[in-house]
């Protein structure tokens, strides 16, 4: 018999009842025993560590003794899957940064890889380890096929490791429709089977699928310096702020048209869980549009890693109306019936006045979209270059739900270059009024110099929240707050964990202000 003894009145779960069979598998015992001084559970394997009957007593001594000689036949993969059943409390933010650093460290040692290429390796190993895992708990196979046991038991018949984990994935491919058909891994076999041991330990199926995400969202950090960080990954304190800001709520539409790795996007499914319930994060309402292919691949195995929410995320240019996803055209024709509740996103800011949209470009995409019914971009009428902010606000404010009624438009939450507000360059006093003719302003939070010099800017960036008006709406006061610390070190190469007091107090000041101004009610 295998023991397990809880404090005084610590209530007895699944989770304990789950671990329990685990250990059984261990010490390869029959019995399992789950106390906490008022409850009794004594529980049987019936199938390895996956099914256990009840029983209503503990054993006699002479019952046990009749069947010594009759000993459980626990598999390899139940061994396996019982020390990760385990380890379930161990997976912290440590373990988590240690597994990120790992991976990448060997992928790069061993291959070379650029960054993306390493992210988008790991990724689908990850993925293939997480269905292998889902699968054996849901039955649907006897065995692990992903772990050092089985690769060990592989390699000593001579079983061509490549063709084997090529047929896994493209079984795995299949299913879930993010990869291109007849895509491969392309790690060579030692590669895999370091990976599969840095990770077999750990039972990434059976944890929240927030902890997955942050193993991912590590992985990327790890993989991601300089500028191609700054480029494709917004810090997560950043995010967290903006969309408690904006406050979605579960009866909602979600948009990000410049998605990245998907940060915004998955952040409000956990706001969503997290205020709401779990059940309320639905992600079919949910939509995510990014221009860059390997970006665009790195936000879909993201958004899969959560709540399958990868269905709505698509590749193309938001700005283009030839590529534009029909739900952003929809959104953009007729606003008052298919304009999103809530846009929240980290547009490109455009490094040091680089990167301008060509002035043909918008024009033709101007064109585009008139044909198309929308009055996009007006920015660009008779200008000459643009920056990406100017016009990417423009689409963002036009996107958004038109409302019948006072105070019922829908809300955006963008992280800008605050001299949008105030520069007399070309384009950005014609978005101001853009803006003023659209949107109601609600809150302006500057953040410190520096914060997204891993863009190539340098620029004083802030946070815009808005909401669509009502053409009988007049501007009122403006919450306006400025951080000086933002969760991590702003300027640095990477995102080194800092105080995030600031942004606590922002949050704290701003549900007082909103709940004054009827911006949100109470129970929100």
């Amino acid at each position: 018999m295998v023991v397990d003894l809880k404090r005084h009145g610590i209530p007895l779960t699944y989770r304990h009842e789950e671990k329990l069979a685990g250990y059984c598998a261990l010490f390869n015992s029959k019995y399992g025993i789950l106390a906490n001084d008022i409850e009794l559970v004594v529980l049987t394997p019936t199938k390895g560590v996956l099914d256990w009957d009840f029983l209503d007593r503990i054993p006699t001594k002479a019952e046990l003794q009749a069947e010594l000689k009759v000993r459980p036949a626990y598999t390899p993969s139940d061994k396996t899957f019982a020390i990760r059943l385990a380890s379930l409390e161990e997976l912290d933010e440590k373990t988590i940064e240690k597994i990120a650093t790992d991976c990448n460290n060997l992928i790069r040692r061993r291959r070379g890889m650029w960054s993306k290429k390493r992210q988008y390796e790991f990724s689908k190993l990850l993925l293939l380890r997480i269905q292998d895992e889902r699968d054996f708990i849901d039955r649907k196979k006897d065995e692990l096929e992903l772990t050092s046991e089985k690769i060990k038991s592989l390699k000593g018949r001579n079983v061509n490791l490549q063709a084997y984990f090529n047929s896994l994935f493209q079984s795995l491919s299949s299913n879930i429709g993010i990869f291109p058909p007849n895509e491969e891994l392309e790690l060579d076999d030692g590669v895999i089977e370091e990976r599969v041991g840095v990770l077999d330990v750990h039972a990434l199926w059976l944890k929240k699928m927030e902890m997955l995400g942050q193993i991912y969202e590590r992985f990327l950090m790890q993989t991601m310096t300089g500028r191609e960080l700054g480029e494709y990954f917004t810090p997560r304190s950043l995010v967290n702020l903006t969309i408690h800001l904006v406050g979605p709520s579960p009866d909602q539409t979600i948009l990000d048209p410049a998605c990245g790795t998907g940060g915004f996007l998955i952040y409000s499914l956990y706001h969503l869980e997290n205020r709401y319930g779990e059940e309320k994060g639905d992600p079919l309402r949910i939509y995510g549009i990014e221009i860059d292919e390997d970006t665009h691949k790195l936000a879909k195995i993201n958004s899969w890693l959560h709540n399958d929410s990868h269905n709505n995320i698509i590749r193309a240019d938001s700005l283009d109306p030839n590529q534009a996803p029909p739900f952003l055209q929809k959104a953009l024709r007729n606003p008052e019936k298919d304009g999103f509740d809530s846009i929240l996103t980290n547009p490109p800011f455009g490094a040091m006045g680089k990167n301008k949209i060509p002035f043909e470009d918008v024009n033709k995409f101007t064109e585009g979209w008139n044909k198309l019914g929308s009055d996009l971009f007006e920015c660009g009428i008779n200008r000459k270059d643009l920056i990406p902010q100017a016009v990417f606000l423009e689409l963002c404010i036009k996107a958004l739900k038109k409302p019948e009624d006072r105070g019922e438009g829908g809300r955006l939450g963008t992280i800008i270059d605050f001299g949008i507000f105030s520069n007399i360059r070309n384009e950005e006093p014609v978005i101001r009024r853009i803006l003023r003719r659209n949107a109601i302003i609600e809150a302006v939070i500057g953040l410190p110099k520096g914060s997204f010099k891993m863009y190539g800017s340098n620029v004083i960036p802030c946070i815009l929240v808005l909401r669509r008006k009502h053409e009988s709406e007049e501007q009122g006061p403006v919450f306006r707050a400025e951080i000086q610390k933002i969760g991590y070190v702003s300027g640095a190469n990477r995102f080194r964990p800092d105080s995030d007091e600031d942004i606590r107090s922002v949050m704290e000041y701003w549900d007082k202000w909103a709940l004054r101004r009827g911006i949100r009610d109470a129970s929100s």
